[in-house]
């Protein structure tokens, strides 16, 4: 008897109490509504692959994320307190596809009640390609010279090969990497320093690091100078023998650095000829020797042997001595035959 009664007054004039009850539903939504806030916030879009395929394009790198909630629960969220990532690790072959964004909330953007997050776009084209590793050798970039007198000798790099890591096509399109420019101006000694690879394919990378040690040799510069009309020194044969001719002269090639030979001047008697054993007129050939010089290595000599006249001094005996003989000759008493006299000297015996 009572139920029917109650659900009587409840259902009496139900029109009335339905609309009073949707309006108050509506007013408590409104209400809601007007006192949250929306925040847009910009994230970077994170990859997860799993190293077999690797995504070589996708088209976007950042993500909007719209958070609504209380005014005093969003004020403080950030970007980082925000992750929106893809995950490829299901993908093992190449390929474009479609994949959803997915978005991980912080610590701090986790414990707020009745947060509302959504992102766009919700999903994402990308490429992805397969991956590799190869070794590829390293060539050093030198430029400019060094210092007068000098020259590059060796060059080297450790490691001389580098460890690259990318899409399998890429990698296998380079044949080389090289170092960033090393200027060789005014140096004169050996360095070692350490260079930079350079790479404008950001799709490479190095699992071992990009850099290498670049170690260069800097040497004295080595030249060959030919000096014209040298004198030959002459170690004279003994006595009575002569060399006829006085000044002797030849043709040198040395060979040694640049800064050695720049103003070097071959010492006087470098270079001779020995004549000191001859003891017989006539001509010689000799050979043109050397003492050992202050710079460089002597190459050439030309001519290497020259021809030596060898004389002999004879003696003569003057006129007085052949008189003073005759005088001598007379005064011991000696027989004298005259020369038969002329015409003219009979005259003059006879008066």
């Amino acid at each position: 008897m009572m139920l029917p009664q109650k659900l009587s007054k409840l259902l009496d004039n139900w029109p009335s109490k339905l609309f009073s009850l949707v309006v108050a539903v509506l007013i408590y939504v409104f209400y809601h509504i007007s006192i949250l806030e929306t925040k847009n916030i910009a994230v970077p879009l994170s990859i997860y692959d799993n190293g077999i395929t690797r995504v070589v394009s996708v088209s976007e790198k950042n993500i909007h994320v719209t958070i609504k909630g209380l005014k005093e629960d969003i004020v403080s969220l950030e970007a980082l307190d925000f992750q929106t990532y893809i995950d490829i690790n299901s993908f093992v072959t190449e390929g474009e596809f479609q994949v959803p964004v997915k978005v991980q909330l912080s610590s701090n953007a986790s414990i707020v009640d009745n947060l509302e997050v959504k992102v766009s776009p919700t999903m994402v084209n990308v490429v992805l390609a397969e991956y590799a590793t190869s070794y590829v050798p390293v060539i050093p970039t030198i430029s400019g010279s060094p210092a007068y007198g000098y020259e590059l000798g060796e060059v080297r790099v450790d490691p001389p090969s580098i460890k690259i890591y990318g899409p399998k096509n890429i990698v296998e399109s380079v044949e080389h990497l090289e170092t960033e420019l090393i200027s060789l101006n005014e140096r004169s000694e050996s360095f070692l320093v350490d260079v930079t690879l350079l790479n404008d394919n950001t799709m490479i990378e190095f699992p071992e690091g990009s850099n290498v040690s670049l170690s260069a040799e800097l040497r004295q510069s080595m030249t060959e100078k030919t000096f014209n009309n040298v004198p030959v020194y002459i170690i004279k044969p003994s006595e009575p023998y002569f060399v006829e001719e006085e000044e002797f002269y030849t043709k040198v090639t040395i060979r040694g650095t640049v800064l050695e030979l720049d103003n070097y001047v071959i010492p006087r008697n470098t270079f001779y000829l020995d004549c000191s054993s001859i003891a017989e007129e006539g001509s010689y050939l000799e050979p043109v020797r050397n003492y050992r010089i202050r710079s460089g290595v002597i190459t050439n000599i030309f001519p290497s042997e020259l021809t030596v006249r060898i004389g002999k001094i004879v003696e003569i005996v003057p006129e007085e001595i052949l008189l003073e003989d005759f005088v001598e000759e007379v005064e011991s008493g000696d027989e004298i035959v005259p020369e038969e006299l002329s015409e003219t000297d009979n005259q003059s015996v006879e008066e």
